[in-house]
């Protein structure tokens, strides 16, 4: 994995040539991060080593914007290890100890195998870990209606864009859409599409 790393100090120099050790390719090690590094660097994964460097949770969010992989290294009472932890980003104590290496390889090695996916942390970076049982705490089936009398306004734009920010922030999402002319209704999800009768698709 192509790797950036954040840090300028002894266990960031040390993770550099452990995270070398385990095939990764560390392309830099920088001090401080902002988002114009972004498009400096070819990488995947972002390393912090947060108490030997410089960067902010924005500056991270608009990584994970990008599909970057965050790791955090951060000390119990650093701000950092609280919105890693906030965020569900993985993070392991500073300074860590073997085992703390040890369960950072593990969750690379996760991603390498596709089981961490960049689009979810970017959810969780984006929309915080509990954003989604927020929104849904309390909420029962809601219906949404994008409706207008006058063709070509924008409806099925508007549904599809609402649909997809709900489906991404963790919500179980269906879109329908019909004409007032028919009495089918085809219903669009995670498994595919159906139709239903229009009256039993409403009343539902």
């Amino acid at each position: 994995m192509q790797v950036l790393l954040l840090g300028a100090g002894t266990v960031t120099s040390r993770l550099n040539m452990q995270l070398a050790e385990q095939g990764h390719s560390v392309i830099a090690q920088i001090a401080a991060f902002t988002p114009q590094h972004i498009d400096l660097f070819d990488f995947r994964a972002l390393v912090v080593v947060s108490p030997e460097s410089s960067v902010s949770p924005e500056s991270l969010v608009k990584a994970a914007e990008r599909g970057k992989l965050i790791f955090v290294v951060a000390g119990v009472g650093d701000g950092m290890a609280s919105w890693a932890n906030g965020v569900g980003v993985p993070s392991i104590a500073y300074p860590p100890s073997d085992v703390d290496i040890n369960k950072l390889y593990e969750e690379m090695r996760r991603a390498d195998a596709g089981n961490l996916a960049a689009d979810d942390q970017y959810r969780r970076a984006v929309l915080g870990s509990d954003m989604s049982a927020r929104i849904q705490s309390g909420m029962a089936v809601r219906k949404i209606a994008i409706t207008s009398p006058k063709g070509g306004t924008g409806k099925t734009t508007v549904a599809v864009n609402l649909a997809v920010a709900l489906a991404l922030s963790g919500i179980t999402t269906y879109l329908g859409g019909c004409r007032w002319q028919c009495r089918r209704v085809a219903v669009s999800h995670a498994h595919g599409t159906s139709e239903h009768d229009h009256d039993r698709f409403v009343a539902a």
